[in-house]
């Protein structure tokens, strides 16, 4: 799937050292079977392009595909084998989930062969915001947004019913097709099965899209962690803007509450980060525990309610009030209260009507 576009960029789920140069496929290189024609970018752990396969040549029309070209270390093919695997649970035929067709090792280094895809959302919504042809919030146009929320909703619902958390939702890891009717979820390289031990992290999924209880350390119930990202990202893809942003999750948290209020007291008094974030009551800090917050200055973001940031007029107005019903259910503080992933892609936002 494409990468980030450069401005503003998703934080990246955990560091990482850049990607070496054994990584990049160039146009016209030769990847196993295939052929590639264009790059269509480069992430933390793979290079995506466009490719031609050679051995449909002689076989009638030559087919296009997605190559994943991963860096030829551990870490990136453990990702590859992790995303592999993931997608080969999810079944040929799970809604809405960008398909693998095929995976092989070339030169040292796992590749995935993927169906391929116009672009994805963030890309969408910033050439969407630029042009302004067709009624929307300030980001795709209305119909597509409804598209996403339908198929993100429904791959989600389909993963975690087989047992497989995401756990990287965000606009990047969200495919258009060239109709811009369809959204598929891709990029499975950090998912977990509900069989694996949860990850004691507070560093999960790209931060601006990660929820409070995974900065909080409440645990990982991984399914609520997703629907929060899910709403974060279609609230980003709707309006063409940042729902939430932070330098570190203590101020990702105060971004949360600057949208949503205050987390509702004692949700998080058994967090393992609780003391560090919180006040005994449950409020916000200024700073951290650690680095002093009785003396520290407060850099919260200025308070704007969802409302105000979904905000529609005219043509939009009803579509606007869905959306801010879906996001309202998908970000409530607490996780056993978020609306799940079915219920999502099945809202009155992503039906439109």
């Amino acid at each position: 799937p494409a990468p980030p576009a450069p401005a503003p960029p998703a934080p990246a789920a955990a560091a990482a050292p850049a990607a070496p140069a054994a990584a990049a496929a160039r146009a016209a290189d030769r990847v196993g079977g295939y052929r590639v024609e264009a790059l269509l970018g480069r992430g933390v752990f793979a290079t995506v392009a466009r490719a031609l396969d050679l051995g449909a040549l002689g076989r009638g029309a030559p087919r296009t595909v997605a190559l994943k070209v991963c860096r030829a270390d551990a870490a990136a093919a453990a990702a590859a084998a992790r995303e592999a695997a993931a997608l080969r649970a999810l079944g040929p035929g799970a809604p809405s989930v960008a398909r693998l067709l095929g995976a092989f090792e070339d030169r040292g280094r796992a590749v995935l062969v993927l169906e391929p895809l116009r672009e994805d959302l963030r890309a969408c919504y910033k050439r969407c915001r630029r042009r302004r042809d067709a009624p929307s919030l300030g980001g795709v146009p209305v119909p597509l947004a409804r598209a996403a929320a339908a198929g993100l909703g429904a791959a989600l619902a389909h993963a975690h019913g087989a047992g497989v958390a995401h756990l990287d939702v965000k606009p990047d890891n969200a495919l258009v097709d060239a109709a811009r009717s369809r959204v598929v979820l891709a990029d499975f390289g950090s998912a977990r099965t509900s069989g694996e031990p949860p990850l004691d992290s507070a560093y999960v999924a790209s931060r601006y899209y990660r929820a409070p209880e995974t900065c909080l350390g409440l645990g990982h119930p991984a399914f609520p962690a997703d629907v929060w990202a899910l709403g974060v990202t279609l609230a980003e893809a709707a309006t063409g803007k940042l729902l939430f942003t932070g330098r570190d999750n203590h101020a990702l948290l105060r971004a949360h509450a600057a949208r949503l209020g205050p987390p509702p007291p004692r949700t998080f008094a058994a967090a393992r980060f609780a003391a560090k974030h919180l006040l005994p009551g449950g409020a916000l800090r200024a700073r951290p525990a650690a680095e002093g917050a009785a003396a520290a200055a407060d850099d919260a973001a200025a308070p704007r309610p969802l409302a105000a940031v979904l905000a529609g007029s005219g043509a939009t107005t009803r579509a606007a009030g869905e959306l801010l019903d879906l996001v309202e259910a998908a970000l409530r503080w607490d996780p056993a209260r978020r609306l799940d992933a079915a219920a999502a892609g099945a809202s009155r936002f992503a039906r439109g009507a």
